[in-house]
């Protein structure tokens, strides 16, 4: 699959959001993966039902999401930090299961702070070039699942009580 890059501001000075972000992503991504990657499947299969497409069955019946996150480190602008992300899920009918990128924070003035996800989608093959109902829902499943991710990343991190560095 394609790129594809999601972006959120929040309103929150990039100094207060380092100490929570770099601190092991792995662990703490997990859950809100697990909520964005449900949304995800969710909108795919009101798409699918709006354009007739057949039903597909995902791969299994259990639903797993694992993450695995690298060490924070600076650009070369040293003002954006970036963390490579992997993730895998399985058990969606339509979400592609795999993705690989990274997560990245840079100051946007002094209060607030843009989050994005940028990678690729890959695993399964997507649906042939004939059936681009299939295509367009995979393709909407996997935009969907980071705008969720970071909606729900953004709203957690505006709501939190985080403490200036020392």
């Amino acid at each position: 699959m394609t790129p594809i890059i999601q972006r959120a501001v929040i309103d929150r000075p990039m100094a207060l959001l380092l100490g929570v972000i770099t601190v092991e992503p792995g662990s703490w991504l997990r859950p809100f993966l697990r909520i964005a990657a449900h949304e995800a499947e969710e909108a795919a299969l009101r798409l699918q039902g709006a354009l007739h497409v057949p039903p597909r069955l995902p791969s299994t019946d259990k639903k797993t999401v694992s993450v695995t996150a690298g060490s924070a480190t600076f650009a070369t602008d040293e003002a954006t930090v970036s963390i490579p992300v992997h993730w895998v899920v399985d058990g969606y009918a339509f979400l592609t299961p795999e993705f690989r990128g990274h997560m990245q924070i840079a100051p946007a003035g002094s209060d607030q702070t843009i989050l994005s996800i940028h990678g690729s989608f890959s695993g399964r093959p997507e649906p042939p070039r004939a059936d681009i109902g299939a295509r367009l829902i995979t393709r909407r499943a996997s935009e969907t699942s980071l705008r969720s991710l970071l909606s729900l990343l953004r709203s957690a991190l505006e709501a939190a009580e985080l403490q200036s560095p020392a």
